[in-house]
């Protein structure tokens, strides 16, 4: 940038990139991780919520031990906030170590929360995005 070349700019430049390096990225922030999950229908598996500027996203795996009957509840609306329409969102996930004709189900109810069904004894991927009020 060419006024950058003026006395001065390359310190004023320094300290406005210090000051929103050490304020705006800790603004409404937050990042979890999480590796104990409730409902029993899990082996193994880390999630990591993150919320961040009016957005979350949930990132990790979960193995679970069978296919699982009906929605269980994996992490409470304290730990996974709901959808910002206040719309239960619905997704299918991948599976990691083998084929399933049985896809897990993800589910995030309208108040909050994490819930899955269906699935198989597999490893399944979550990476999710969705805006948050």
């Amino acid at each position: 940038m060419p006024w950058l070349d003026k006395a001065g700019a390359t310190h004023l430049w320094a300290k406005i990139k210090a000051y929103v390096n050490s304020v705006v990225p800790k603004a409404n922030y937050s990042a979890t991780s999480y590796t104990s999950f409730s409902g029993g229908v899990t082996s193994a598996g880390t999630l990591t919520v993150t919320k961040k500027f009016g957005r979350c996203d949930i990132n990790g795996s979960v193995t679970l031990t069978d296919a699982v009957s009906g929605w269980v509840t994996l992490l409470d609306s304290s730990k996974v906030p709901g959808n910002q329409n206040g719309e239960a969102m619905i997704f299918t996930l991948p599976s990691w170590k083998a084929p399933t004709t049985n896809p897990a189900r993800l589910r995030i109810p309208a108040g909050g929360g994490l819930q899955i069904t269906r699935g198989s004894a597999n490893a399944f991927w979550i990476n999710l995005s969705y805006p948050i009020a």
